[in-house]
């Protein structure tokens, strides 16, 4: 009788299962304690049904194994956490990503696990796997997962993981496999960028500091300089500015490091356009620029007390102009390539 009863509960089962989509998984229960069949990263486990607990737990002894055949590896340790056991005692897990967790045909992917130091610990299955498995029931000693809001992917959340890469190592946030939020790239040539992250790329407001011991300060647009930003130079220079797709584009002031100072119109990482320029010499110029040289019309006011306003070319006085003398007296000019061609004196 009991075996036609059993045989009876299979033929319900399939056939709910077939009929409702639901997955059905056998458990064996021991003392009140259910046990479920898994695996891991292609590791067969058996886990603990735990759902007092946080996460997905395994024993030190388990760990070392799955590390030593290649079923972890560094890559997947992400930090430590420290837990409170069934029985009060404090301890400081090593946290984990799993790649895969599979329950019957249901593969979850990017699970948070800890490895317990204890070598005999209990391997549990928590809530950072079951709370993703949607809607279940137990019943019969089978795990009833009714399809319903099934998760397979850790639901855009971040967590902290460690990255190795053909050029550096990253370590900080990711979101489905790739680098998202706050984290840390560290080159192999010594440079570091600290910031923020999206899609995989530097997007936001970061901090880079180069091999030669230049940094920058701003904002970065799918790993380049766009937006506000402040660059050092190695040299003592600085630039305070705008930019655009990894160059100087829009307003922005550019202290060199003897002093002088501009303040204008960059384009393409050069000055173009209108600007202010002071020198060390005590002259200033106030006027046009093309690819980082005075061009078009502009002024100098020298140190002594004389003026120019006239056009230039090339950094150069080209064309006509009036030059202003300190004691009120003024000459028309006309220059070629920075030599005068002619010019008249007037009161």
């Amino acid at each position: 009788m009991k075996k036609l009863r059993y045989i009876a509960l299979i033929i319900t089962l399939c056939f709910s299962n077939v009929l409702m989509g639901q997955e059905y998984i056998q458990m064996t229960r021991e003392s009140g304690i259910y046990t479920i069949p898994c695996e891991v990263n292609g590791h067969k486990l058996r886990f603990i049904f735990d759902t007092g607990a946080a996460d997905v737990h395994l024993s030190y002894a388990e760990a070392s194994y799955m590390f030593k055949n290649g079923y972890l590896s560094k890559h997947d340790i992400v930090g430590t956490k420290k837990y409170v056991m069934a029985d009060g005692t404090k301890v400081e897990n090593t946290t984990i990503i799993l790649k895969t967790l599979k329950i019957g045909n249901i593969v979850l992917k990017d699970v948070k696990a800890s490895i317990s130091p204890r070598q005999d610990a209990q391997l549990l299955l928590g809530q950072s796997a079951i709370s993703r498995l949607g809607g279940y029931a137990i019943k019969d000693d089978y795990l009833i997962i009714r399809g319903e809001n099934i998760r397979t992917s850790p639901d855009g959340a971040r967590y902290k993981e460690t990255r190795y890469y053909t050029g550096g190592k990253y370590v900080g946030q990711c979101k489905n496999g790739k680098r998202d939020g706050e984290g840390t790239f560290y080159y192999k040539n010594g440079k570091t960028y600290v910031g923020s992250w999206k899609d995989d790329k530097k997007n936001g407001f970061g901090k880079e500091t180069f091999e030669s011991g230049a940094r920058y300060e701003g904002y970065y647009k799918n790993n380049k300089k766009d937006g506000d930003g402040t660059y050092y130079s190695a040299g003592g220079d600085k630039y305070v500015g705008y930019w655009k797709e990894g160059k100087r584009n829009g307003e922005g002031t550019l202290y060199y490091s003897n002093g002088e100072k501009f303040v204008g119109h960059w384009k393409d990482d050069k000055k173009n356009g209108f600007g202010k320029e002071t020198f060390a010499s005590g002259a200033r110029y106030e006027g046009y620029y093309k690819n980082n040289k005075r061009n078009g019309e502009g002024t100098m006011y020298y140190a002594n007390g004389d003026k120019y306003v006239g056009n230039w070319k090339d950094d150069k006085k080209d064309g006509e102009g009036i030059y202003y003398y300190a004691n009120g007296t003024k000459r028309d000019m006309v220059f070629q390539e920075g030599v005068r061609i002619t010019g008249n004196t007037t009161n």
